[in-house]
């Protein structure tokens, strides 16, 4: 089976653009670089994430935020689900 050329290069811009994700979501929620890479360890999980919280911060009221939700709800109710998992239960 041969190698392909550009394997090495894809596995590494990957881990930057998780890495990008990573640090962007440090800023928008309370939680560690460290703690966010465990919670939604891959670029799909993060990107999951950045939509809920675009739809949260982009909301005028919580009311609001509910019909978006629904319009999103396969992709970023895991990420909702993992997130409050992580504040609210030890």
């Amino acid at each position: 089976m041969e190698n392909n050329p550009f394997s090495e290069a894809a596995d590494e811009s990957a881990a930057a653009t998780d890495q990008k994700y990573t640090q962007e979501i440090a800023g928008f929620v309370k939680l560690s670089q460290e703690s966010i890479a465990a919670l939604f360890p891959t670029p799909t999980d993060k990107q999951n994430l950045m939509k809920l919280i675009d739809i949260v911060r982009n909301s005028t009221s919580d009311m609001d935020v509910l019909p978006k939700l629904a319009d999103t709800a396969s992709g970023i109710g895991l990420a909702a689900i993992k997130l409050i998992k992580s504040i609210l239960i030890v």
